[in-house]
């Protein structure tokens, strides 16, 4: 999706990271084919050993996927994951609130339309040079 790729590029101009894939696949069992099990992370990026994940939303931000992307990041990222939604509507305070217990970061519209995303993200990993 076009927001897929927006936050992709946010993650090339961030300058932060050593490696960002977008629609990462990954398989919860060993079985190829229909028995499969797969998620798929929109975005994904590292800074050395500290994985992002990233899960794109065109709608309101639901419980459902913040539950998903949090078993996600602890599952397949370890310790010092993160994690962050993205979503072209507002954020609602129970879903900020729902985020904020998981531990993941929202950006919604308005942080968007305020092209600052890449900033967010340098924020989201905690890099000192995070300056506006």
């Amino acid at each position: 999706s076009v927001l897929e790729l927006y936050v992709y590029k946010a993650c090339l101009d961030a300058d932060i990271f050593n490696d960002i894939i977008s629609s990462a696949v990954v398989r919860w069992n060993d079985v190829l084919g229909h028995g499969s099990i797969i998620n798929e992370i929109d975005v994904m990026a590292t800074r050395g050993v500290v994985p992002l994940f990233i899960s794109c939303k065109v709608s309101d931000i639901k419980t459902e996927a913040l539950n998903e992307l949090a078993i996600l990041r602890d599952r397949f990222g370890g310790k010092g994951a993160k994690a962050a939604i993205v979503s072209t509507g507002r954020c609602n305070a129970a879903a900020r609130h729902r985020a904020a217990q998981l531990g993941i970061a929202v950006i919604d519209r308005d942080e968007l339309e305020s092209g600052k995303l890449a900033y967010r993200l340098k924020v989201i990993m905690k890099v000192e040079e995070a300056a506006p």
